[in-house]
């Protein structure tokens, strides 16, 4: 086990260091030789020689070691400069220590999991399938779904098809065609910059034959803002790309190609790579595929929006909803039932494998019955059932199969499919609770698959468990008893809660003290002295995955020959990003923001080469002079801008901010108000945001995003204010280095 691979034995050394070494074992060997014979005339002039060639070996070896080291340091810094961003993020992964995909092996021949668990892991599901009879009886079979005209326009036009690219993964793997997305992506680019320059006042041409074309500017900044989108394409491969879309669309059908997939593993982050059941699986199909149901997802899910189909419980893979809306409505609720001494019991879902147990006839039925197009249905259907699998083992393919269960894994159109599925799920299942504020009952949340049901007793949680077991048997969901739960949160502190275990036909749920729920921790703990148990609670964790990641970036921040604005963008990148996940949900207060800022500090004081404990360098100076906004008035922007996102939302979270509870306004509320009111005081004296603030253009961007925008930045510029004034009084240099001194600062300049 000890044993060093091949590979790092070896080391390259030049011609010079090669013969320093020779010489020095010569030398050495002569010492031996003479030690063992009593030479004792030649012994120091021996000893003597082999010290000093030993000195000079060991020189030789630390400046290659020196010069390799300063390679890659140049590596990272010239792939930041050329705007290399793929390659610079691969380089700073890579030295902190991250895998890249191992296989499952031992050794060369020894599989960890055995081979016939791979077919089990990659497809696994009900045995039974799912017939349209067996479950499907409240639904029409026999309808057609026009009601309501949820179908693609007659003819596809060309701002649409734009519009899909833009919205494909620009690094996902291609399919059997070969055809990366990147391409396409170019593509795109090119077609924008013939876009631009065939607004200018004769603009210079490029002959193709007998054919022109504007001749395209040399650089273009990210494609034009999606209101002006080219109508007709000029990029001859577009162009036929588009005509074979439309064909497509109007035959309901697509090339066996594209309906060809590869099945392969990836594993999960932070854990052995080499256990099949740490791996998920994942379908490799042709870009040109997920462009079509990509346009398809797009049409069926605009529509469905306009007609406020989807319900306000469901905010995953929904475009403009996000994660932590749900964690703050949840956090909401629950203090607003405490806040008029009410319990809540909530029951956290797992539903197993749910992407891979959706029943494909009952998937149709419903589609039909919520009025979608039969010409959409067609064509979905089609690609379902001439779909052909091969799993992926190493090198070899094994023989294709076809799907009957589950949507298919890294298509576009899957979690629309999915959440169409479970729409109505809290409408089976429960009533619901009163949320004060809310005059229609709050049932429980979603988040895709990631479910969490309200009840207001533990009579209300077995009901809810008598229905989740006739729903999943009807709709052969499983659930992961182990990852579901139970947690009350009574606001009798001191009050000794019971720990009770609810029985359902294949499992029992327990009840616990506190549940991760979208990567926030929501504990039950109530403390008299502390009000905001969940957010401090949410802050200590984001500390500690900082920490982490300043720990897995620390050999990049020693490295002196690493410049100042690569280090800068580690810390902004990777340890702020992880220290601020869920900051709308503890902005507002220093307090509960200062344990993460530390480690933004800690590797702040690195990056300048200083130890991470020194106290010579003012934190706020040294934030201001990378261009590191202070973690406080991070997560402070952060919840003002979810704040003014809540009238464009459309889920639970949009309701609970035009309905506060009666009675005085609730503290986020106030300061946010407060704010608004002393930026309007301060922003007539300043005139504006200062010149070196960049604002996104006004035409990129709607009038209202605009607005909120500017006040978001006018916020911010007043936080700094407070900020610096509250620093000042600490020190004495601080108000002549203000932050329209440090907005640009001349070591973030520096050649490299």
């Amino acid at each position: 086990m000890l044993r060093i691979p091949q590979p790092a034995k070896q080391t390259y050394l030049n011609k010079k260091t090669k013969n320093l070494v020779k010489q020095s074992r010569k030398a050495r060997a002569l010492y031996n030789t003479a030690l063992l014979e009593n030479d004792h005339v030649n012994l120091p002039g021996l000893r003597k020689s082999m010290e000093e060639k030993g000195r000079r070996v060991k020189v030789a070896i630390e400046k290659i070691a020196t010069e390799d080291k300063l390679l890659r340091s140049a590596r990272v810094n010239k792939t930041l400069v050329k705007n290399e961003g793929a390659n610079f993020h691969r380089t700073v992964q890579t030295a902190q220590g991250k895998r890249l995909h191992t296989p499952r092996v031992w050794h060369q021949t020894q599989l960890v999991s055995p081979r016939t668990h791979v077919p089990k892991k990659n497809c696994g599901g009900p045995r039974k399938l799912l017939h349209i009879r067996q479950a499907c009886d409240t639904l029409d079979e026999e309808e057609d779904g026009e009601v309501d005209g949820v179908a693609l326009p007659n003819k596809l036009d060309a701002q649409a098809f734009l519009q899909a690219i833009r919205q494909i993964q620009r690094n996902s793997a291609p399919g059997k065609s070969g055809v990366l997305a990147i391409h396409l992506k170019k593509f795109l680019e090119v077609e924008c910059q013939l876009q631009i320059s065939k607004d200018w006042k004769d603009p210079e041409m490029d002959w193709y034959g007998d054919k022109c074309y504007p001749k395209p500017i040399d650089h273009s900044v990210v494609a034009i803002d999606r209101w002006h989108l080219p109508e007709e394409l000029m990029t001859p491969l577009l162009i036929h790309l588009l005509n074979i879309m439309r064909a497509c669309i109007r035959l309901k059908t697509q090339p066996a190609l594209w309906n060809e997939e590869i099945l392969i593993t990836l594993p999960k982050p932070g854990q052995d790579p080499r256990w099949l059941k740490n791996t998920r699986g994942i379908t490799l199909s042709c870009t040109e595929g997920k462009l079509l149901l990509t346009i398809v997802a797009i049409e069926i899910a605009t529509k469905l929006e306009i007609r406020k189909f989807f319900s306000k419980a469901q905010a995953g893979f929904r475009s403009g909803q996000e994660a932590i809306a749900q964690v703050i409505a949840l956090n909401e609720a629950i203090r607003r039932r405490l806040n008029m001494d009410d319990p809540t019991q909530i029951l956290y879902i797992d539903f197993q494998k749910a992407f891979n147990r959706v029943p494909h006839e009952g998937l149709w039925a419903k589609m039909r019955s919520i009025g979608i197009h039969e010409d959409l249905i067609q064509i979905i259907r089609k690609g379902y059932d001439e779909s052909l699998i091969q799993c992926r083992l190493g090198d070899n393919l094994s023989e294709p199969f076809t799907r009957k269960i589950g949507t298919r894994q890294g298509c576009p159109l899957s979690p629309l499919l999915f959440i169409l599925f479970v729409n109505d799920i809290l409408e089976s299942i429960t009533e619901g609770i009163e949320v004060p504020g809310l005059k229609e009952p709050v049932k429980g949340l979603l988040f895709a698959d990631d479910t969490l049901i309200f009840a207001d007793n533990k009579r209300q949680i077995e009901s809810i468990c008598k229905r989740l077991d006739k729903y999943c048997s009807k709709w052969h969901f499983a659930l992961g008893y182990e990852k579901c739960g139970v947690v009350e949160y009574n606001p009798k502190l001191g009050a000794v809660l019971e720990h009770p275990t609810f029985q359902l036909a294949k499992g029992q749920i327990k009840s616990m003290d506190t549940y991760k729920y979208l990567g926030c921790f929501i504990p039950n703990k109530l403390e008299p002295k502390e009000e905001y148990v969940m957010e401090n609670e949410h802050s200590k964790l984001l500390a500690r995955k900082a920490e982490n990641c300043m720990h897995a970036s620390s050999a990049l921040l020693h490295d002196q020959w690493i410049h100042l604005l690569a280090k800068t963008r580690i810390i902004q990148t990777y340890i702020m990003a992880a220290g601020t996940y869920g900051a709308e949900w503890i902005g507002m207060n220093q307090k509960r923001t200062r344990t993460i800022q530390s480690v933004i500090d800690r590797a702040s004081r690195l990056a300048y080469g200083k130890k991470d404990n020194n106290q010579t360098l003012n934190t706020l100076l040294l934030s201001l002079e990378l261009g590191i906004t202070p973690v406080s008035i991070h997560c402070a922007v952060q919840r003002i801008r979810l704040w003014n996102k809540g009238e464009d939302l459309r889920t639970i979270l949009k309701d609970l901010i035009e309905h506060p509870p009666q009675g005085p306004r609730t503290k986020s509320g106030s300061k946010i108000h407060l704010l608004t009111s002393q930026v309007m005081l301060t922003g007539s004296e300043n005139g504006g945001l200062p010149h070196f603030i960049m604002m996104k253009a006004k035409h990129v961007v709607m009038d209202k995003q605009y607005a909120q925008q500017m006040h978001a930045e006018k916020i911010r510029i007043h936080l700094f204010d407070l900020e610096v004034a509250r620093e000042s009084k600490e020190a004495k240099l601080l108000p002549d280095m203000t932050k329209w001194h440090l907005g640009v600062q001349l070591t973030l300049l520096l050649p490299l």
